[in-house]
């Protein structure tokens, strides 16, 4: 009841989709249905996503971990970069 429409937006929850969201897929789906985080922070879930993957390691995560070594947000470039660096 607190998060209408959650249920059709959970495929896109994922950590893999969510680093494959751009910013106006987040800005008009999925942060509208979380108030509490401003429109321009779709890099904290992709941040979130990637220490998930970090923690929870498995290989089918190598390419998304090496695909966000390419995205627009330094933050989530450089955190992509250093699990890059641990994998080697």
């Amino acid at each position: 009841d607190e998060f209408p429409g959650l249920r059709d937006i959970s495929p896109y929850l994922t950590a893999e989709n969510i680093l494959k969201t751009d910013d106006e897929f987040y800005r008009r789906n999925i942060q509208p249905k979380f108030f509490y985080i401003t429109p321009d922070e779709l890099w904290k879930w992709k941040i979130n996503a990637l220490n998930f993957m970090r923690n929870n390691y498995r290989d089918d995560y190598r390419p998304y971990i090496t695909e966000a070594q390419s995205d627009r947000d330094e933050r989530v470039r450089d955190l992509a970069n250093t699990i890059c660096a641990e994998l080697h």
